[in-house]
């Protein structure tokens, strides 16, 4: 993003974490290329999340299932989006437990690469979705209040 400072505000407004891949990336200096870029939000405030991403230039990619229209998405929440992950991961649903929603978002580089993020929406705290993965690499969360 091209400002990381007011992404970081807003993890805080908004009570946010990024994790997986990227985080453990961050934490480790490692680098994986195609790797994306994972924040967690509680549910129903991951609007200003989103926006901010259209507003960094990124533009929704809506899954099958959801609305082409992420004003829509956002304020009729009526179905579960399965997390796209190995499916030992997903509970008996097919759906990652904790997870409301995912909105995914892509940016193309000068480069030619694509950028993508998901806003994953909790159903409740970001941390109880975090720590339900069964891999250590998600147990990197990188919260405003704990960088």
């Amino acid at each position: 993003v091209q400002r990381p400072l007011r992404l970081r505000e807003l993890l805080g407004e908004t009570g946010s974490c990024i994790s997986g891949s990227f985080a453990l990336q961050f934490m480790g200096g490692y680098f994986w290329p195609q790797s994306d870029l994972d924040v967690y939000t509680p549910r129903y405030r991951s609007k200003a999340i989103c926006n901010f991403l259209i507003e960094e230039g990124f533009q929704y990619k809506p899954r099958e299932k959801q609305y082409a229209s992420l004003s829509r998405e956002l304020i009729e929440p009526e179905h579960n989006v399965p997390f796209i992950c190995p499916q030992i991961l997903l509970g008996a649903t097919g759906r990652m437990r904790g997870v409301e929603n995912v909105y995914t978002f892509h940016r193309c580089t000068t480069q030619g690469s694509d950028l993508v993020v998901q806003v994953i929406e909790a159903r409740d705290s970001p941390m109880n979705v975090i720590l339900s993965f069964h891999s250590s690499e998600f147990l990197v969360p990188h919260c405003k209040h704990h960088s």
